[in-house]
């Protein structure tokens, strides 16, 4: 019999904040789940400044210097620039829809793994696939070893989603980071 988690929480923004940034830096937490996660808003908004603060140090290094190589590291930062601008209104964008987001949201634990659905989509991910399962200040993450589809679980719901992996012996997937954030 599988156990069935009814996410009617929503969660703060901090929590789609934290999930929006594990998703693009998904590579780095498989390698090293152990690791702490902020916020994606958060991120950008330090990335952004130091962007812009390299960019006017390389230009007055062109004035001085007239180097070429100064104007290809100059083109190279308004790029990053740009790009990290754009990830940040995008992000924004989609913390929005997310805090909007008035359907109903299901989380199956089974013998076969873990289930995720909603009204739009249904995301499945086999025990086999689960690299480990993040447990992070707002967000629950289930990495999955060979996809790039993640499954988040506000961490409102840890209990429930614990008992359910107790019920079916998978608690060893779990990588509890939260004593990271406490320092």
């Amino acid at each position: 019999m599988k156990m069935k988690i009814k996410v009617n929480e929503r969660g703060p923004k901090d929590y789609y904040d934290e999930f929006l940034y594990i998703a693009f830096r998904y590579k780095d937490f498989k390698k090293k789940p152990e690791r702490k996660a902020y916020r994606l808003t958060s991120f950008l908004l330090v990335l952004i400044p130091i962007t812009i603060l390299c960019m006017i140090l390389t230009i007055i290094m062109y004035i001085n210097t007239k180097d070429i190589l100064d104007i290809v590291l100059i083109t190279l930062l308004v790029f990053i620039f740009l790009v990290s601008l754009k990830y940040f209104i995008v992000t924004k964008k989609h913390l929005n829809y997310f805090m909007n987001y008035q359907g109903e949201k299901i989380i199956d634990i089974d013998s076969d793994g873990i289930k995720y659905l909603d009204n739009q989509k249904s995301i499945s991910v086999n025990w086999s696939n689960i690299l480990k399962i993040i447990i992070n200040k707002y967000s629950i993450c289930v990495l999955p070893k060979d996809t790039n589809i993640l499954i988040f679980i506000y961490n409102g719901y840890f209990e429930e989603l614990l008992q359910g992996l107790k019920k079916y012996h998978k608690e060893d997937l779990i990588i509890d980071n939260r004593h990271l954030y406490h320092k």
